[in-house]
């Protein structure tokens, strides 16, 4: 089922990209109409949004810290929807020894539908992440995405989850 997923979605971004025109490009590309043409295009293709990251580092164990931010996750009724293990993938890929570096997605559904019932353009920081990595100082740092709080839309929203993404690593770091 995976496999015709993966095959059926290959299929469609490639096709995507095979019927996408491009319009020839004019012998002079640097010309100022060029440039502004192509920056105009650029613009309305692009939203520059602002993503604060909150994080701490502990003298814990990496596996120490992972298993401790599965409970408390859990305890704020997140579901867990994916652990990438990102350093552990890149030393087998290299068949050589890499950092520990992980990736949790998690989220809880209620949330969501509050935030996208308020702003849906936020559907792009669903689920929340929190990365675990291993520092050369053998500390282990976490991060998490907050939600900015200078929309108007989501201040209250915002305030709520970034209180509760925080006390996640907080947990995870003691």
């Amino acid at each position: 089922m995976f496999n015709t997923l993966l095959k059926f979605l290959s299929l469609l971004f490639f096709s995507i990209i095979a019927t996408t025109a491009y319009p020839a490009e004019p012998d002079n590309l640097d010309s100022p109409d060029n440039l502004n043409k192509k920056e105009k295009a650029e613009d309305t293709n692009t939203i520059n949004v602002s993503v604060p990251v909150y994080f701490k580092e502990t003298d814990k164990t990496f596996g120490d810290v992972i298993e401790d931010l599965l409970v408390i996750i859990g305890e704020h009724n997140f579901r867990l929807n994916q652990h990438a293990h990102i350093g552990r993938a890149i030393a087998e890929r290299n068949k050589s020894p890499y950092f520990s570096a992980d990736v949790l997605h998690f989220c809880n559904l209620s949330y969501a539908k509050e935030l996208l019932d308020i702003a849906p353009d936020y559907l792009l920081r669903m689920p929340c992440r929190i990365s675990i990595r291993q520092q050369k100082n053998k500390n282990t740092r976490i991060e998490v995405w907050l939600l900015p709080e200078d929309d108007k839309r989501t201040i209250e929203f915002a305030k709520k989850i970034n209180t509760i993404l925080k006390k996640i690593v907080n947990y995870g770091a003691s």
